[in-house]
């Protein structure tokens, strides 16, 4: 089998995006489409003979119509150059009731050749592979508590273990949509999973090393390979900085063998500049090295670190001014300021929460005991990262 493999797609997201007149559909929005137009050119160059997009289609769980009008155009791509589609259901796919988001495609998909929507388990024979699918499965429809879904998962993967091990079939892929023990959630705060939901974190050991070719997950956005077959496809854009530094791409099966093929995704950019001595100095050989920098194609923002008292000293009008008109995006400033070097301020127009709760919390430390901080530290960003994944 010869196979693409994208995951995490997110169409709606539009943060750090502005509206295009000519098209009216959100920058943002476009950048996401067109990284997906890149695995689908790639896949008709290569002749690829399958298609697998492993969750997270859409952004928010009940998209516009035009929303889902762009992604259709995308699957009718993909079909019309015989490639077979497979397309399995993410955590964002889904609400609160017994519908999900690509409902309508799964009622057709039985009508339409080459066409796979996977919202239940399910086992499929194709060419020389054997493919299990496990989605994240509607929690009403199958009447399932959180606990009830871990454990749902857990005789899932048991089955397709033993069903992978009795298969003549060549290969033997598994397709699915959570995190492992092992999984690196990366830095976003904006998407990233916050596992106080147990349910989703599946023990690596439980996928047998003999039975598979290769493991694909989805859910988490930071690609990875936790083993030598087990594999986050990761998500097909940056969706924020947490993410500034994660190469986004997807993964180009050929039978046994695989490659990680990379994306030309938009570039996010933080310029700092730390101002605590000399300021003046300083400021002027940055703004030297901010214009020989390349940003038309960067969404950019800029943190500054400096001493409240030289506030006064620094006029940022004309840096930011030609931060805007160079960059194709930028968001803003934020100032890391202290009184004391224990005392820490942040304003600005693009705060990263998470890292106000740190610096603040490490402020605080010496009056914690260890072992009470360690407790502050990791809850605390636990609860404040599942508030702004909800926002």
């Amino acid at each position: 089998m010869k196979a693409v493999i994208v995951s995490d797609i997110h169409i709606g997201k539009i943060k750090y995006g502005k509206m295009n007149s000519k098209t009216g559909v959100d920058t943002r929005v476009e950048d996401i489409l067109r990284n997906m137009d890149q695995t689908i050119d790639y896949a008709i160059k290569n002749k690829i003979q399958a298609y697998f997009v492993l969750g997270d289609i859409y952004h928010n769980k009940r998209p516009v119509a035009y929303f889902r009008e762009l992604f259709s155009s995308r699957i009718s791509r993909i079909l019309k150059n015989k490639i077979e589609l497979f397309i399995i259901l993410g955590n964002h796919d889904q609400g609160k009731t017994s519908s999900h988001d690509l409902v309508e495609l799964r009622e057709i998909s039985d009508h339409i050749e080459r066409l796979h929507i996977l919202d239940s388990p399910e086992i499929i024979e194709f060419k020389d592979s054997l493919l299990c699918f496990l989605p994240h499965v509607n929690k009403v429809e199958f009447n399932l508590s959180d606990n009830d879904y871990y454990n749902f998962n857990i005789k899932y993967i048991r089955k397709f273990n033993k069903a992978a091990l009795e298969s003549s079939k060549k290969y033997k892929f598994f397709f699915a949509h959570f995190g492992t023990n092992e999984s690196i959630a990366g830095n976003s705060f904006d998407l990233g999973t916050i596992e106080s939901k147990k349910q989703r974190i599946i023990p690596l050991k439980e996928f047998d090393e003999k039975a598979w070719t290769k493991v694909y997950l989805g859910d988490i956005h930071k690609p990875q390979e936790m083993n030598d077959f087990c594999r986050h496809i990761g998500s097909i854009a940056k969706v924020d900085f947490g993410e500034e530094d994660e190469q986004k791409g997807f993964y180009h099966v050929d039978g046994d063998k695989d490659n990680f093929e990379l994306l030309d995704d938009r570039e996010f950019k933080t310029l700092k500049v730390d101002l605590t001595s000399d300021p003046r100095k300083i400021m002027g050989e940055f703004c030297d090295d901010v214009q020989d920098a390349k940003l038309s194609k960067s969404i950019v923002r800029l943190q500054v670190r400096m001493k409240e008292k030289d506030k006064r000293l620094i006029n940022f009008n004309a840096l930011e001014e030609y931060l805007r008109d160079e960059s194709w995006k930028y968001i803003g400033k934020s100032i890391i300021s202290t009184k004391e070097e224990e005392e820490i301020i942040l304003e600005g127009d693009e705060l990263n929460y998470v890292e106000i709760f740190k610096e603040y919390t490490k402020s605080s430390k010496k009056d914690m005991k260890d072992r009470i901080y360690d407790g502050v530290m990791d809850e605390g960003q636990k609860i404040l990262e599942g508030v702004l994944n909800n926002l």
